[in-house]
């Protein structure tokens, strides 16, 4: 059977055989959602080709936030074998649509993220997640693994293995790998945290949704969390303030911050700061190197358009004195001359597509 007819016979089975079925949005991986509409209703469906991923980690973390007093979709049925979710449809209404329709909504979206972020680090972190939806082999169970540094390691390498042979840097990419490290290694320690919290990984303007339909300061929609971990509360708030997708100005992202180290009673702020600072940078070379591969590997092209901006925002970040070292090794690797040319553009002119 192909991919349209496992899907055709999954939404048969739930009685949707004559539901109309329009494409949603895909994202960065494998997965794509449909909207399904059938006599009023609405629902979505997450169609997750199983060679590519994993649906359970979804099923488990949806489970949780909704348990933990947050919102995320329910799971009204799942073909695991297949790779098929039928979710209830949480609407339209991202922080992304919203805030272009309405700039002036954008301080009091951001600061309700933000309370939803206090909420979710004060919940004790679960594992293993025991998933109430049965399979015919049994019960599942999905593990939050850390956020260690053999993760924060294998990203950074993202960076070197796809970004810099796609500029063209010269050398051997094992050899800029361990120069990277060398500079990170000493800074790990300063990335973990106390106590971990959940870290959703993805928390930003197009995951988050408005609801009008609840008062809860709690209620804010949660989407794209399926790859949580287990990790720094800072984490998060460097997804939200520092968005590869969308500017969000330093005065906005200032008051962010002391709005959390406010409701979440943080004592030391200048190392939440450092601990902000570092994984900011981190994630941002992370994510130059995926909008690279995105382009390179899966043909995505208008992804290396946003390294511009992410350039931009790890060179703030690199304004800690602790990511000097960093910097003074970028500077000289990446001149600055280098850091908006198009990559997706530079490979096809290269004919590496």
């Amino acid at each position: 059977m192909t991919r349209i007819d496992l899907k055709k016979a999954f939404l048969a089975k739930q009685g949707l055989q004559d539901a109309d079925v329009r494409l949603l949005a895909g994202d960065a991986s494998f997965r794509k959602y449909d909207r399904v509409k059938l006599q009023g209703k609405s629902w979505v469906l997450m169609d997750a080709p199983p060679e590519k991923e994993d649906i359970i980690p979804f099923v488990a973390m949806a489970q949780w936030l909704r348990d933990a007093g947050l919102v995320a979709p329910s799971v009204l049925a799942m073909d695991f074998e297949s790779g098929f979710l039928l979710l209830d449809d949480l609407g339209d209404e991202t922080f992304t649509k919203v805030m272009q329709r309405d700039p002036s909504s954008e301080k009091d979206l951001y600061f309700k993220a933000i309370d939803v972020l206090v909420h979710l680090h004060q919940c004790d972190t679960p594992s293993p997640i025991v998933v109430e939806h049965q399979t015919p082999t049994g019960p599942l169970s999905h593990d939050l693994k850390p956020y260690d540094q053999q993760i924060l390691e294998t990203e950074l390498c993202l960076f070197t293995d796809w970004y810099l042979p796609a500029l063209g840097v010269e050398g051997e990419k094992h050899q800029y790998r361990q120069q990277l490290l060398d500079f990170w290694r000493p800074l790990f320690p300063l990335m973990k945290a106390e106590k971990s919290v959940v870290v959703l990984r993805d928390y930003h303007a197009d995951n988050l949704m408005r609801l009008s339909n609840h008062s809860s300061p709690h209620a804010i929609g949660l989407l794209d969390f399926q790859d949580a971990l287990r990790g720094h509360p800072a984490y998060d708030l460097v997804s939200l303030l520092l968005d590869a997708r969308r500017k969000v100005s330093p005065q906005l992202a200032a008051a962010c911050f002391d709005h959390y180290c406010q409701k979440a009673g943080i004592q030391d702020i200048k190392a939440l700061r450092d601990a902000y600072d570092l994984l900011g940078a981190q994630r941002n070379m992370k994510i130059i190197g995926i909008f690279t591969r995105l382009s390179h590997r899966d043909g995505k092209h208008h992804y290396p358009k946003m390294n511009g901006h992410v350039w931009t925002l790890l060179e703030k970040g690199l304004e800690n004195p602790l990511l000097h070292p960093l910097r003074r090794w970028l500077d000289k690797i990446v001149p600055k001359a280098k850091r908006n040319i198009d990559v997706a553009k530079t490979l096809s002119d290269e004919g590496a597509l």
